[in-house]
């Protein structure tokens, strides 16, 4: 009698169980916490090394504008300085190279951060060659905006570390804080041109 009442009790008809299969296999495979921050220090070598370039480059301007004794001058006493152990005198040519690479850092951020993950890269460098990107809630292309305000909240999540960032390991969709504030995930995949299917 149990046998004769188990398919009718099985309502779920061959198409809802097909539905059921490619929704499934449309769900996305979750980026985790360490694959992230394998991504973060691969991103965070990249701008050290764009942040030496950066100084180079202030230090050729400021060879250019003032000529090189100057700064020959600065780095003298610098070494004069480590060499006895007294504090170096007022330097007026290091501070103004700090400031250019300062205010050259910003839009280098810019373009890091936010641009490439607006970009058809949606994610760093570090995300992508860790074979992750960022997606919207929705599944969709990540903008301008969002980037924004996910660059935004990453400031937040920095401030308040380690538990913006932690949050990935035990919320659903393993999402930092930053994530609930532009709304996105963070998925393993490669993007494609056309926008993936929404994620519900």
């Amino acid at each position: 009698m149990a046998l004769l009442m188990t398919p009718l009790l099985n309502t779920t008809s061959p198409s809802q169980h097909a539905g059921q299969e490619i929704a499934s296999s449309l769900e996305p495979a979750y980026a985790g916490f360490w694959v992230r921050v394998i991504a973060k220090l691969i991103d965070l070598f990249i701008l050290l090394l764009i942040l030496l370039g950066t100084f180079l480059m202030a230090t050729l301007i400021l060879l250019f504008l003032q000529g090189w004794e100057p700064l020959h001058q600065e780095f003298a006493a610098l070494l004069a300085s480590a060499k006895s152990g007294k504090p170096m005198a007022a330097s007026e040519t290091l501070p103004l190279t700090f400031l250019v690479v300062i205010l050259l850092q910003l839009p280098i951020h810019f373009i890091y951060y936010v641009y490439f993950t607006a970009s058809s890269f949606q994610g760093t460098p570090g995300k992508r060659w860790t074979g992750i990107y960022v997606i919207r809630t929705d599944g969709q292309k990540v903008g301008l905006g969002s980037s924004l305000a996910r660059y935004m909240g990453a400031g937040i999540s920095q401030m308040v570390f380690p538990l913006g960032h932690l949050m990935v390991a035990f919320t659903p969709g393993k999402r930092a804080l930053h994530d609930f504030i532009a709304r996105t995930y963070v998925v393993y995949g490669h993007p494609v041109p056309q926008s993936p299917p929404a994620i519900k």
